[in-house]
């Protein structure tokens, strides 16, 4: 039926006009269309909202219009009404003489589509009674340029109907319906200015007509209408046979997912509790003159091809420099790839241009053709409806362009990497390996409750330090030596870790720039390459007649470089380029050097970022803002803040000490034991670290014993067996899972004789040092084994300090069952409205491989508590899946699978669910909404059944931002940091939607970061009090230690848990990249310059081992 209707209105209405433009800027919504009916000498028309709600599309309400006709002189109907879609726009119709025109004011083309689709205001009007003398007649326009509008409807009296559309694309057309065409669609208009017959005549409204609007509209064609019997006989059946088809599914009006999409509930009251603070954030007011115009989108394209920004933005520079006349004097700016954005358009449509730019060290110069086309048009009023609190969704488009602005000018005077801009002027700290770490400065747009503001933080990262080639190879490889060759698997770490960086030649006189593609097979000395007269040469004589320089290393190989043709360079005569970030993994001591660049004191890094903001070439500075109308103030933002009260924490009834309220975001266990201890009966030790003797182990294991007890943890005095004492080598050999299948045998032979049934609980492994096979430690143990296994190094076995011991009893605890701390003021005491019913609370992590690492799945985690009402056990399940994705893709299984868990070990079904999403982007806010939540709701309903509904809260939980917040009394700590218990709710959040930042944690070092948790669905209805107080509460109850955590527990309790399985991961795949050329196995995945491996990812994902039932059961991963 929709095919036989698409068909019949080809016939009807001519084809839209392919330059395709939009009126109104509504985006991807249908038209106002009016309803009406005539009666006697007057005739009234009714607008009503044709547009439900979706993700893509906020509803648009159409205006009402009535009017009035008096005798057949005049009938004049005036009708006004106001959008609610993305952004309002007034329309009016005015009809005369039985003649209507539509006109609206100019809101410009849509910031935020780079497709405009055709919206144009069109109304009609007629005569009120069928038997007067004219027929009315149609039409409607528009100021904006170059409108789509194809006509309202004509009038049916004794006169002939016109139909006539305004616009310069379009000429008139006699009599018919009034039609607009929107992306191929068309879509019904008004017949004769007093019926509509939009869903008949058209493919049917976006999201279709509910039964009941369908009933409601065949009840109105008895109800005063002149139609004829005949007439309303005929629409009663085309609307009931609409109805049949929809409710059998044969035509598609829209997505079931725009229909039912979820929409993030809007921010509740402020929150009142705690003290009042003041506070200063490093967002940055941004001001925007609306009257500069509109941006326009060019899409650039550049022949032949460039893969390098650096490139590129050279050759747009070049562009401006030498075509700025034909480009109408403008400064455009440019993200060196696709997008380029202008204030007010570009002389022309579509252009190309020939530009021409020296290669590096070379007399020749190399011509490109740039091709420029007009892609979009963004108007600035939508975004600021958004930042006014109206439910649309962000201008995404228009906010890039803004964003792209404000990047150009730093992207003029500093290194560019991702968000972050570097300068070695800024601050440098020679890292080991050939690394320098260098300071430098972040910058992103956001909207906010101010407004548009600027958000501007001290960024840190490792790059390659400008050396010779050789010297990177000495400081990144123990053992080279250039003197000598390279073995293969030495030839292949080299190559690994030079692939992809760029050098330059130190043997010229001009020096030339090159990127290196690989290494030559031979030593430098047995290498040839072909002259232009077809006679071969050796390298060695080529570099000794041509530029008068002898080798001095011919036993290595030479660097094959990019280029057009192969051609081979010394290493010797390289030398590694300025500016080159690092893309591989750093080792423990450059990560210890680098922390030092980057931690500052909180005063110092507000000191820090004022400077920055009052360069000439800093953020928000230079003739590119203020092109476009941007104004960037140099003044942090005053926010109002609160001061939360920390909990009170119950400890159990065997210690003096049942009660502690922390101060400052830590306590200590002074008198105090555990709530609920583990009873650990059957444990061994092995240790991996020779110099350790029996005695010293033997001390160890009673003094280890013997916190335990003081705690409350139940754990005997002497191992299964004596404590197996092993080399540091043997951890890296294969004997060491033979080592570990041997304790645990002999542990289990002792154990079966005693007590049947029983198994080996714990395995202590004490290391000299932190080691690469830590991973493959915790997969043969966890995964094959069964094992629960506690790790610790040799040097505080030695010392053996009571704080040390207290805190691996806490962690062995946990691992054997039992519970640390809970809250004094459980749940439903903190807020009996959500939580007088059992409780379930999720916690969720997905985890990446390293950026140079193409071929490992990503590996999703999700963990929930096992008891209530405390919640302090958490299990965890695991799954791996395709690489980088981000959604967790197997969540309906994993939610099963832990739903059961809780019912059988609460006994009863859980009523509310909390649902804290570590791990996820605000590009990705939508994405988690529509599938994961979805997913979560599916797997309930799964499970408990089509009645059992529990109410929902899910909140995302961001660590990676860059919002920092400073103090401005004396409200801070010993480290001038803010105080625990720091809560902000208004200013610096979303504009609309349930945001706060939480710091719940001590500043250790540096300048804390507080956590945002963002709230994408709330079926509790939380109050921003209460919800804030949970969250903050929950923080002191992590498992591993007696201080707040600076994450709600579960959420990292999920990020631990994907952590240990990448480890599994990783230690079947091979060890770390490794700094020794003489033996072992080569490095993984990790490169030092752009990707080592360029193999696709796999088509099937592998499993993860599989964790052992007994291991499962715990927090083992704490």
């Amino acid at each position: 039926a929709a095919a036989a209707a698409l068909a019949l209105l080809a016939k009807i209405v001519p084809p839209a006009p392919p330059y395709i433009w939009n009126f109104a800027g509504f985006g991807s919504m249908n038209p106002p269309r009016g309803q009406g009916r005539a009666s006697g000498g007057s005739q009234t028309g009714r607008g009503y909202d044709d547009q439900a709600s979706s993700s893509s599309a906020a509803p648009l309400h159409a205006a009402s219009a009535r009017g009035r006709g008096r005798g057949g002189a005049t009938d004049r109907g005036e009708g006004r009404g106001r959008g609610a879609g993305r952004r309002g726009a007034e329309w009016r119709t005015v009809g005369t003489s039985g003649e209507s025109e539509g006109y609206a004011p100019r809101p410009g083309p849509l910031p935020f589509s780079p497709v405009p689709p055709t919206f144009s205001v069109a109304a009609a009007s007629a005569p009120g009674r069928a038997d007067w003398g004219s027929g009315g007649r149609g039409g409607g326009w528009s100021p904006t340029q170059s409108e789509v509008h194809q006509g309202g409807g004509g009038g049916r009296g004794r006169g002939r109907g016109r139909s006539r559309g305004k616009d310069e694309l379009e000429a008139h057309r006699e009599g018919g319906e009034g039609r607009w065409r929107q992306r191929g669609r068309s879509w019904g208009g008004g017949e004769g200015g007093y019926r509509a017959r939009d869903e008949i005549s058209g493919c049917g409204r976006q999201s279709g007509a509910s039964p009941e609007e369908l009933q409601r509209r065949l009840a109105s064609l008895d109800i005063g209408s002149s139609e004829s019997p005949t007439q309303i006989a005929k629409q009663r059946t085309e609307i009931a046979q609409v109805e049949r088809q929809r409710e059998a599914g044969r035509i598609a009006v829209s997505s079931s997912k725009s229909s039912s999409a979820l929409v993030a509930p809007h921010r509740p009251t402020p929150g009142i509790e705690g003290k009042a603070i003041r506070l200063l954030a490093n967002h940055f007011r941004v001001n925007l003159n609306l009257k500069l115009g509109n941006i326009f989108q060019y899409d650039v394209e550049i022949s032949p091809r460039v893969s390098s920004v650096v490139v590129s933005r050279a050759l747009e520079r070049e562009l401006v420099a030498s075509h700025s006349c034909d480009l109408g004097g403008k400064y455009p700016v440019y993200d060196g790839r696709k997008n380029m954005y202008t204030c007010g358009p570009l002389p022309f449509e579509q252009r190309d241009f020939a530009v021409t730019l020296p290669e590096d060290g070379c007399p020749t110069v190399k011509i490109f053709i740039i091709s420029i086309k007009r892609v979009a048009v963004f108007d600035s009023r939508g975004f600021i409806e958004f930042l006014r609190g109206r439910e649309i969704q962000l201008p995404q488009l228009f906010l890039q362009a803004l964003d792209v602005v404000l990047r150009e000018n730093p992207s003029h005077h500093f290194i560019p990497v991702s968000r972050s801009f570097y300068r070695e002027d800024l601050g440098k700290r020679a890292l080991e390996g050939g690394l320098v770490g260098w300071n430098g400065f972040y910058q992103s747009l956001r909207p906010t409750m101010q407004g548009l503001v600027l958000n501007v933080d001290l960024s840190t990262t490792a790059f390659h330090e400008s050396i010779p080639v050789l010297e990177f190879l000495r400081r990144k490889f123990k053992s080279f030596d250039p003197q000598h060759g390279l073995g293969d698997s030495d030839h292949s770490k080299v190559k690994r870790v030079l692939v992809k960086l760029r050098i330059q030649v130190t043997h010229r006189s001009t020096p030339r720039r090159y990127r290196i593609a690989g290494l030559s097979s031979r030593p430098t000395w047995d290498l040839k390459f072909p002259l232009e007269s077809g006679e071969e040469i050796r390298v060695v004589d080529y570099f000794r007649t041509t530029y008068n320089y002898n080798i001095r290393y011919p036993e290595l190989p030479c660097l094959q470089v990019q280029g057009r043709k192969v051609s081979y360079l010394p290493m010797e005569v390289c030398r590694i380029c300025e500016g080159q970030k690092f893309g591989g993994r750093l080792t423990d001591a450059q990560t210890k050097n680098l922390l030092r660049l980057a931690c500052l004191k909180p005063y110092e890094r507000e000191k820090t970022i004022r400077r920055i903001m009052c360069r000439d070439d800093g953020p928000g500075r230079g003739e590119f803002p203020a092109e476009f109308g941007l104004n960037v103030t140099t003044e942090m933002t005053s926010v109002r803040a609160r001061l939360l009260p920390a909990p009170k924490l119950r400890y159990g009834e065997a210690g003096s000490v049942q009660e502690i309220v922390p101060q400052c975001g830590s306590w200590n266990l002074m008198n105090a034991c555990v709530v609920e201890g583990g009873q650990v009966r059957y444990w061994a030790v092995i240790i991996f670290d020779s110099r350790v003797r029996s005695n010293e182990a033997n001390m160890f294991i009673h003094n280890l014993s013997n916190r335990c007890a003081e705690l409350g943890v139940e754990m005997v005095p002497k191992t299964v067996v004596p404590p197996s004492i092993h080399r540091r080598e043997d951890l890296e050999s294969p004997r060491l899972d033979m080592l570990l299948r041997t304790v645990h045998k002999q542990a289990l032979q002792v154990i079966v004789a005693a007590d049947p049934g029983a198994h080996l609980q714990l395995l202590v492994c004490i290391m000299a040092e932190k080691h690469s096979q830590y991973g493959e430690l915790k997969r043969i143990c966890e995964t094959e084994i069964g094992l629960v296994t506690q790790c610790c190094l040799s040097k505080h076995t030695q010392s053996c300090s009571s704080q040390y011991l207290a805190h691996l009893a806490l962690k062995i605890n946990a691992k054997v069952g039992g519970r640390n701390v809970t809250l004094a003021l459980e749940l439903p005491g903190m807020c009996p409205a959500v939580f007088n019913k059992p409780t379930m609370i999720f916690g969720a992590d997905v985890t990446h491989p390293r950026p140079t690492d193409n071929t490992s799945p990503s590996i999703a985690a999700v963990v929930a508590n096992t008891d209530w009402p405390s919640a302090n056990r958490y299990v965890a399940r695991v799954r791996a899946q395709k690489p980088r994705l981000e959604i967790i893709e197997h969540l309906n299984a994993m939610v099963r699978e832990l739903w059961k868990e809780f019912c059988m070990k609460v006994g009863s079904r859980p009523e509310t669910i909390l649902f804290f999403r570590d791990g996820v982007s605000e590009g990705q806010f939508d994405s988690v909404l529509q599938d994961e939540v979805v997913a979560l709701k599916e797997a309930l309903m799964e499970e408990g059944g089509p009645d059992y509904k529990p109410l929902i809260t899910w909140a995302v939980v961001q660590k990676r931002h860059h919002t920092r917040l400073f103090p401005t009394d004396a409200n801070k700590d010993k480290s001038h940091n803010i105080l625990p218990g720091t809560v902000v709710d208004t200013t610096i959040t979303h504009p609309r939607e349930f945001d706060f930042y939480l710091c719940s944690h001590a500043g250790i070092q540096g300048t804390s970061r507080p956590t945002h948790y963002h709230i994408l669905w709330d079926e509790n209805n939380f109050c921003s009090d209460d919800l804030q107080g949970l969250v903050y509460h929950l923080c002191y109850t992590y498992v591993r230690c007696t201080r707040a955590v600076s994450v709600v527990p579960p959420a990292y309790y999920a990020h631990l848990a994907a952590y240990r399985s990448r480890l599994y991961l990783d230690a079947a795949g091979g060890g770390s990249d490794t700094t020794s050329l003489k033996g072992g196995r080569p490095g993984g995945t990790q490169g030092s310059g752009g990707r080592a491996s360029t193999k696709a990812a796999p088509a099937v994902i592998p499993s993860l081992p599989q964790i052992q039932p007994v291991v499962q059961q715990v927090m083992y991963y704490c």
